[in-house]
């Protein structure tokens, strides 16, 4: 099963994009002139522009109230998606052990033209085995086949 990211690294990621934006921000600010355009290449220009409201100035003429009310909401959906996150593990994030329905992806490739690589771990094997299941005949492409990781669980035709 894969590891989780510590939740302290997401969360340092963040921080390190919040802060690269802000000295983006201040460098444009100390170096471009308003509404100026900049030629960087022949057919593309930078200019300094502000939006004052939400998305595409929506609300700009509402006063400042929109500022914060906009930022509790982002806090309010970024602490409901971790919370979320938390509980979920790494195979239903993914969800790479039950994704496949044979019922409804099986049947649409011919098994003779499909190679199955399968993760080496268990989740990613027991995924790649309902896939084979739907597809009778088709091939098994192993990567290391002498790896450790397999730990005995090869498909019994040993793959391509």
């Amino acid at each position: 099963m894969p590891k989780a990211i510590p939740l302290t690294a997401l969360f340092a990621t963040a921080a390190g994009i919040v802060i690269l934006d802000q000295i983006t921000k201040g460098m444009a600010n100390a170096w471009l002139i308003y509404a100026q355009p900049n030629p960087l290449l022949p057919w593309l220009n930078i200019t300094l522009h502000y939006n004052e409201g939400a998305a595409f100035s929506f609300l700009s003429d509402a006063g400042g109230w929109q500022r914060y009310f906009f930022s509790v909401v982002a806090v309010a959906v970024s602490l409901v998606i971790i919370v979320w996150l938390r509980r979920l593990s790494a195979a239903e994030i993914g969800l790479a052990c039950n994704g496949f329905k044979a019922e409804r992806d099986g049947g649409h490739i011919d098994p003779q033209r499909l190679v199955i690589v399968p993760d080496q771990d268990q989740c990613g094997l027991t995924y790649a085995k309902k896939v084979a299941e739907a597809h009778p005949g088709c091939k098994w492409l192993l990567p290391f086949p002498n790896s450790p990781h397999w730990e005995g669980s090869i498909p019994p035709d040993n793959g391509l």
